[in-house]
């Protein structure tokens, strides 16, 4: 046999052998790829489950994994099959057992290739055998494509019961969700916090010392928000403190200057003239304090006392000696004003307090434009925004859930931004729950509508003066803390059951706030006689009515007729009290001279500023301790702030 023919005989056997290899791929390809499937249908499944009973996975990411794993073990075992090297030679051998051949096609190919020595006659009956052995194979019936049906069957009950677990309602995936979303929220307010440092170092206007204190209040809230599992209150909580010190230092005063203003605040307090100007400078507040050194220079306009005078230009030269080296300009006003308090000049003394107002005015439009200033706006309006991001994280799936939660055909109560909704304007509140209604409607800010339970009965209109007064207190308080309470509202929507809602929580808030207001109102200043207004007849002076009196059925009027019965303990007595007094006539009653004013004006001994900072304390402990709900966090330091002195 010459050399083309067993090159033309070794490429057919080739060729056989490649074409039984693809087709053994292909069979192989049916039952191992849903085999890979279902493997990875398992998986997510497993996930599924697992989801299903606590918190971890959302369904979206489980079908990713799923997709991804089946995806990836299909890939694997079709590459495994199809791409593996298989020599031609071991490929014939298995082949020649598979199809019963006996070594005809692998014995062939060993000849072309020179391995086995043989005559040339018996090559050629040899490679002739072979070649048509490898013609009559019938494939399809030697090595059938056979599909396994249980298993493709298993691969779709997986597949139906995965998506089942998917798209059915999981109840912790509003759950996860908010943590997501929290979780999010605070990988943000990290990114801004730390390029708000970066902003602070490159700002060179600034100095070191105020570079120092507009950092470590960031630097802080950094700390606390990289910690692990944190919280979503002690987030909210945390961004809280850090705004609250980027609104002191908006003022364009550090620690030092601040409390050279409380020095000189709490030597003006103990005088009525300065009172107002104590306060504004204890916070400080200059612009307030421009406008209290102008009522105090109109306060000494009025005639004062040797004694008055001299404590005031001591109160006023100790004020100037604490803001020497903070505001050189306002200590040599006050000083001023001290001088000729002690010389009796009241009008230098009134022009020197009026210079002092507008010492304060300039060192207020200096500062608000200071670099330290301006940058701790901007911080503080970062953290704001920052904090309600925080806060409103996961409002939506809360939402959803608690949605989910309510029986049909049952009123839902629903908050938004904090707020409660009107009820309708047919429905009457319980009489228990009057005064809370009432502050609903002054919480939801729409003017024009109010409450009354009882209606028809008798009204003090002393009483209904003050409960206007206490409901314009509450408005004015509920417009100054604004976002806080919005954001409160929207956070404690999230908090479930876990916390009281917003709305009762605001309610408690703002009635102890209206309650305390008037408490501290009620020692100063005359208190007016109320006016009781009634329905009915009215008895003519000296005689009463009869007809409400138990066991009488007529209604009508007679004179009253004093009865003395005097009595002691133990029996009667006819030995008649001195109750003393003098008598002008017989039938008078005795009278004695004094002040029997129903509601006399009277003046504290305890100065309000002396106790304020024992409450701030308490409060700011506790605020700390971390026993106050979030809710109510924000509420009672807005607060307490608008009462600091």
């Amino acid at each position: 046999m010459n050399t083309i023919t067993l090159q033309h005989t070794e490429r057919t056997l080739v060729h056989a052998v490649r074409r039984w290899n693809r087709h053994l791929h292909a069979t192989r390809s049916v039952v191992w790829g849903p085999r890979s499937v279902i493997a990875g249908l398992l998986v997510g499944v497993a996930l599924a489950l697992v989801s299903r009973l606590r918190p971890w996975l959302l369904p979206a990411e489980i079908a990713q994994i799923t997709g991804a794993l089946a995806a990836g073990l299909l890939i694997a075992a079709l590459g495994w099959i199809w791409l593996r090297p298989r020599p031609v030679l071991r490929a014939a051998r298995w082949f020649d057992r598979r199809f019963a051949l006996k070594e005809r096609t692998s014995t062939a190919l060993e000849l072309t290739a020179g391995t086995i020595p043989a005559p040339p006659a018996l090559v050629e009956r040899q490679l002739s055998d072979a070649l048509r052995s490898a013609e009559s194979v019938n494939l399809a019936a030697r090595l059938p494509i056979r599909f396994r049906w249980l298993e493709l069957g298993v691969m779709a009950a997986l597949a139906a019961l995965l998506a089942v677990l998917l798209l059915t309602h999981n109840p912790h995936t509003t759950r996860l969700l908010a943590e997501r979303e929290l979780d999010q929220a605070i990988a943000e307010q990290i990114a801004s916090l730390e390029r708000q440092i970066e902003e602070i170092d490159r700002n060179n206007s600034l100095t070191e010392e105020e570079k120092a204190a507009l950092r470590q209040p960031l630097e802080e809230a950094l700390e606390i928000l990289r910690q692990q599992d944190i919280s979503q209150q002690e987030a909210v909580a945390a961004m809280a403190e850090a705004q609250q010190a980027m609104r002191d230092l908006s003022e364009g005063l550090l620690g030092e200057e601040r409390e050279a203003y409380q020095q000189a605040a709490g030597a003006l307090a103990g005088a009525n003239a300065t009172s107002e100007l104590a306060r504004a400078l204890r916070r400080p507040d200059l612009a307030a304090a421009a406008e209290a050194a102008e009522q105090a220079a109109r306060e000494m306009g009025r005639e004062l006392s040797f004694a008055e005078r001299q404590d005031l230009a001591e109160r006023l030269e100790q004020a100037a000696d604490a803001l020497q080296e903070t505001n050189p300009a306002l200590s040599e006003q006050l000083r001023n004003a001290a001088e000729a308090l002690r010389q009796g000049d009241m009008e230098a003394a009134q022009e020197a307090m009026r210079q002092a107002a507008q010492a304060a005015r300039d060192q207020q439009q200096q500062l608000q434009q200071s670099p330290l200033a301006q940058q701790a706006q901007a911080a503080a309006q970062q953290m704001r925004s920052g904090q309600q991001q925080i806060a409103r994280a996961g409002q939506q799936a809360s939402q959803q859930q608690a949605s989910a939660g309510q029986q049909p055909g049952m009123g839902s109560q629903q908050f938004q931004s904090g707020q409660q909704q009107q009820p309708d304007s047919g429905s009457q509140p319980a009489s228990g729950d009057s005064d809370q209604t009432s502050d609903l409607g002054v919480q939801s800010g729409e003017p024009g509508q109010s409450l009354r339970s009882g209606e028809g009965q008798p009204s003090d209109q002393g009483g209904e003066g003050e409960t206007e007064s206490s409901r314009t207190g509450q408005q004015g308080d509920g417009e100054a803390l604004g976002d806080e309470a919005a954001m409160s509202g929207e956070l404690s929507a999230q908090l479930g059951g876990e916390q009281m809602a917003p709305g009762d929580s605001t309610q408690s808030l703002q009635g102890q706030e209206g309650e305390q207001r008037a408490a501290l109102a009620a020692g100063e200043g005359e208190g007016g006689a109320g006016t009781d207004t009634t329905q009915g007849p009215t008895a003519p002076p000296g005689e009463i009515s009869v007809g409400n009196s138990p066991g009488e059925g007529d209604s009508a009027l007679r004179r009253f007729e004093a009865v003395y019965a005097p009595s002691w303990i133990g029996g009667e007595s006819n030995t008649a009290l001195d109750v003393g007094g003098q008598i002008t006539g017989e039938e008078s009653i005795p009278g004695q001279q004094g002040e029997f004013t129903r509601n006399p004006a009277g003046q504290s001994t305890l100065l309000y500023q002396n106790v304020f900072g024992n409450y701030r304390d308490f409060v700011g402990q506790a605020l700390e301790s971390g026993r106050i709900p979030l809710v109510q966090r924000d509420i009672i330091h807005d607060y307490f702030s608008s009462l600091e002195p």
